[in-house]
């Protein structure tokens, strides 16, 4: 579909030759100017009027004044005009437009030498195809000056000059910043175009990384497995044996002999521990639970209620001071987030009224902070970092009930599978919380809103 200025161009190409020749027309021409453009309605002379044809060349002061406003008009267009002789090539007309850009003197120059500084004429000279059986017809074509480099849509046309030969009308509209909004237009269009041929080989690229990846981890689950499973067969044997020893030779083995033998099965026990930690840890994040929409509350309530016993041993006020959002998240990962912060509160706990505090708080863009907060023995500064480390430990083997150190990794790591964060506050001898964010997660209240 055609712009509007392009319609108007047309329009005014169509119409101007005939102005020119109006002297040849039993057609009087009146002007409407809009949006820039001088349209024309012609309207039928008076019957007193006499044009140059019927006065053979004489020109009454009437037909002057009209020629004289016809010619204003022409120099109140934008656009470049000029006529020229097709045979001697020398410019018969030009208005202001041609004039201002190219001088004043250009009247009886040859066109090709005042607008392309050539010696010859154009090869792109469109006489021929306005001339012989073209005559009558609006040539519409661009070209790129040579001079001044501007690009120029232009409209051609045979008409009859006033001594009655043919001569080549030209109107000349500027268009450079359109060619230019073409061209940075079609070099964004390459520019997607290679973007868009980059992100499918981008996209089959991870589609084959990702097959690799699956294949990848289901050959670490099966390797996991059959390791752990290799590795644990002669621990239990080296405890089995042990008890054998312990129990059909104890009487013939002094204290220190026994006291070793002993020292077996609870070191066989605890590197089973760490096998098994290992092995939890590199699971982490490729179970095939997706998000979804969660009520925390019934993940917490399952989470205390296996708690349950040890808390009460304990005497553990564990307080929820307001009920949990629903989020979108994976709830077995979340729920196992809970259970190891939970515990690690209860096992850190040497105050003789141990309390956990389970809550959160919602930040402005909806997603969720939740802490788990005890005053429990504390962390010290300098060793607040070293508490994510697998199998660190800031205490002795035994002391606080013993364990591999691992639990707060695979916390990390949950933390991480959903894009969140999390850090601790502490002060020794007063108490610790642990902050986490799951960055997956939204509230009901920034689900209700995102979908409003």
């Amino acid at each position: 579909m055609m712009s509007r200025e392009k319609i108007l161009f047309i329009l005014l190409a169509a119409v101007a030759p005939l102005l020119l020749a109006w002297t040849f027309s039993s057609f009087l021409p009146a002007f409407l100017v809009v949006s820039g453009y001088a349209l024309v309605l012609l309207i039928r002379r008076p019957p007193t009027a006499v044009c140059a044809a019927d006065r053979a060349g004489s020109v009454t002061p009437k037909e002057e004044s009209w020629q004289r406003q016809l010619m204003a008009v022409f120099d109140g267009i934008e656009e470049v005009i000029y006529v020229a002789d097709p045979d001697s090539h020398e410019l018969l007309f030009a208005n202001e437009a041609l004039r201002k850009a190219w001088g004043d003197e250009v009247i009886g120059r040859k066109c090709f030498d005042v607008l392309q500084n050539r010696n010859a004429p154009c090869p792109f000279c469109t006489n021929d195809r306005i001339l012989g059986k073209n005559l009558g017809k609006v040539l519409v074509w661009e070209f790129q000056n040579e001079v001044t480099r501007n690009w120029y849509r232009c409209a051609d046309k045979a008409i009859r000059w006033t001594d009655g030969r043919w001569v080549r009308f030209e109107l000349a509209a500027d268009i450079t910043r359109l060619k230019l909004a073409e061209s940075e237009l079609q070099e964004s269009i390459t520019s997607l175009e290679m973007k868009n041929l980059e992100l499918e080989s981008t996209r089959d690229t991870l589609e084959e990384l990702a097959a690799e990846l699956e294949r990848s981890n289901k050959a670490l689950d099966e390797f996991a497995y059959i390791a752990s499973h290799d590795l644990k067969e002669p621990l239990r044997g080296i405890k089995n044996y042990a008890e054998f020893l312990l129990e059909d030779y104890r009487d013939r083995m002094d204290a220190d002999g026994i006291d070793k033998l002993e020292t077996l099965p609870r070191l066989s026990k605890r590197l089973e521990e760490f096998i098994d930690a290992l092995l939890t840890y590199s699971r982490v994040g490729r179970t095939e639970q997706s998000v979804q929409e969660t009520d925390l509350n019934g993940v917490l309530e399952a989470v205390v209620d296996s708690l349950r016993i040890g808390l009460e041993a304990q005497e553990i006020d564990l307080r929820i001071p307001e009920k949990l959002p629903r989020i979108l998240c994976r709830p077995h990962l979340v729920g196992e987030i809970f259970r190891n912060l939970i515990t690690n509160a209860m096992k850190y706990n040497d105050k003789p009224d141990p309390w956990i505090e389970i809550g959160w708080i919602e930040q402005p863009d909806g997603t969720p902070v939740f802490h788990v907060r005890d005053n429990g023995i504390g962390i010290r500064d300098k060793h607040q970092e070293m508490v994510f480390r697998i199998f660190k430990r800031l205490h002795g083997r035994d002391r606080y009930g013993g364990g591999t150190g691992a639990g707060l990794t695979i916390v990390k790591k949950m933390v991480e599978q959903h894009g969140g964060r999390i850090w601790l506050e502490s002060e020794e001898g007063v108490g610790t919380t642990f902050f986490f964010t799951l960055q997956a997660a939204k509230t009901a209240a920034a689900l209700v809103d995102e979908t409003a």
